[in-house]
């Protein structure tokens, strides 16, 4: 069956599409009259016991989840505009996950703290859905960007933050990487989906007179027919501090062109003078140095480290893999240190994706700007060095 009418105009990024909660969730949007774009990201393949919980078939074994499910969203409602992203949310860059709102349905503790930081950064509402087998207990947690609202961080002691580093339990592949399975009935994921859906609709259409405060959770158990709702109160002591959003500025480049020394001078430009500047990208790492460990010879680099934390490359003098030295990793770089041929390295070369989020910071003021990526076309009045403010 196929939605009519004309697309809404509300965009809403989905974290998680695949699992028991998130492939029930996806048909719900599609269905939406208010959402007329989807961003789907989820970093798994569907496996044969994913069928018995989870709604897809076994034509979906094999296959990227994020990919299935936009297939199923754009066959229910052809107008709408779906973007499947296949990668961890943590790899993703920030400026992807920009939207009216923000869903995710995650298994894991770190990904949830990595959602909630970037929701708090873009200024943009998330809803958080889970499910427990014990008691088919399903829960729904909303909360809204503000300085005076709660984050889930504000909850948080020193017990959750140590729970961050403890490893699922294997299910006998990826050498402990893959979470046990919940069994969680597909009935009970399909429930948690549908209030995460009704949720949704709610914040959307604005109805903030029934929609849930900020810092809200609600645990419906249907094995002992309870109904918890709890609120969260904005810690003063939170570990993300004022939860201000930043103030992201756009700017569109063509990345396979356009050099660091440009970007750089565009952004240093508003921070007044290019003295004393550091720069980060958003969750990443940039290398610098590169190290042969059979016969110790050294060289230069500017590249963001790939998501393994590592770099492929052979060394000039005895052909051997390179590393990244602990002393060659830097989360900001100094354009000052920057030698010229590393300056002119293109933005690609480097590993800036388009969505990435650059920070300039120089004593205490720090900007933020967002890597856009356009062609001739798409840059209105571009500059001598390639790039439009």
């Amino acid at each position: 069956m196929r939605a009519n009418g004309n697309p809404g105009t509300r965009h809403v990024a989905v974290i998680g599409t695949g699992g028991a909660i998130g492939s029930n969730l996806v048909p719900h949007l599609a269905r939406m009259p208010a959402v007329g774009r989807l961003t789907l990201i989820d970093r798994d393949r569907y496996e044969a016991r994913n069928v018995a919980n989870q709604a897809v078939t076994d034509s979906a074994v094999g296959r990227m989840k994020a990919l299935v499910q936009a297939h199923v969203a754009r066959t229910i409602n052809p107008r709408l505009a779906v973007t499947a992203v296949c990668e961890d949310v943590e790899h993703v860059p920030l400026g992807r996950l920009r939207a009216d709102l923000i869903l995710s349905c995650l298994d894991s503790r770190r990904s949830r703290q990595y959602v909630n930081q970037a929701a708090l950064r873009l200024g943009v509402p998330w809803l958080d859905a889970g499910v427990l087998a014990d008691g088919h207990l399903a829960r729904i947690d909303l909360y809204r960007p503000g300085t005076d609202t709660p984050c889930l961080e504000c909850g948080w002691d020193v017990h959750d933050y140590a729970a961050l580093e403890q490893a699922y339990p294997c299910d006998g592949g990826n050498g402990g990487s893959v979470p046990a399975p919940t069994a969680a009935p597909s009935a009970l994921g399909a429930f948690a989906a549908s209030l995460q859906a009704l949720e949704c609709s709610k914040v959307l259409n604005g109805e903030d007179d029934t929609a849930l405060p900020p810092g809200t959770q609600i645990v419906i158990g249907i094995s002992p027919h309870c109904h918890y709702i709890t609120r969260q109160r904005r810690n003063p002591a939170c570990h993300l501090g004022e939860h201000a959003a930043w103030e992201i500025t756009p700017i569109t480049v063509m990345l396979r062109t356009t050099s660091m020394k440009a970007v750089i001078r565009t952004i240093a430009a508003r921070l007044g003078d290019a003295a004393d500047i550091s720069f980060c990208v958003d969750g990443r790492t940039f290398a610098t140095g590169l190290e042969c460990r059979s016969c110790g010879h050294t060289r230069e680099t500017l590249r963001l480290l790939s998501h393994a934390g590592s770099i492929e490359a052979s060394c000039h003098s005895c052909a051997s893999n390179m590393s990244v030295p602990l002393a060659g990793m830097r989360s900001c770089i100094d354009p000052v240190a920057l030698s010229p041929p590393m300056l002119r390295r293109t933005l690609q070369s480097v590993g800036i994706r388009a969505g990435d989020v650059v920070t300039a910071r120089r004593r205490g003021e720090e900007i933020h700007v967002e890597i856009r990526e356009g062609g001739l076309d798409d840059v209105d009045h571009p500059s001598a060095n390639g790039v439009a403010p």
